[in-house]
């Protein structure tokens, strides 16, 4: 009787065409006393995509900093006009 939320990729062909939040909500039964639900999915594939990124991005700096004997590590940005 309540609203069921799900995470899953959509495959068509065997190719991944991109994850979705799905959510089923269930509605009052309609003229034929018949059950009845609603379902809206919401295309996550960038945030999906966002996350591994920065996942990936700190494994490897969490590789660099468990490898060093001891010291720091710098990161900088160079803005798009150079500074």
């Amino acid at each position: 009787g309540r609203p069921v939320t799900i995470e899953f990729e959509f495959f068509q062909g065997g190719r991944s065409i991109g994850w979705f939040l799905g959510t089923f909500t269930p509605l009052p039964a309609g003229r034929h006393e018949r059950p009845r639900t609603s379902f809206v999915a919401i295309d996550i594939t960038a945030h999906k995509r966002a996350a591994e990124a920065l996942r990936e991005s700190e494994a490897r700096l969490r590789s660099v900093a468990d490898n060093l004997p001891s010291g720091l590590i710098y990161q900088a940005e160079r803005d798009p006009d150079g500074t």
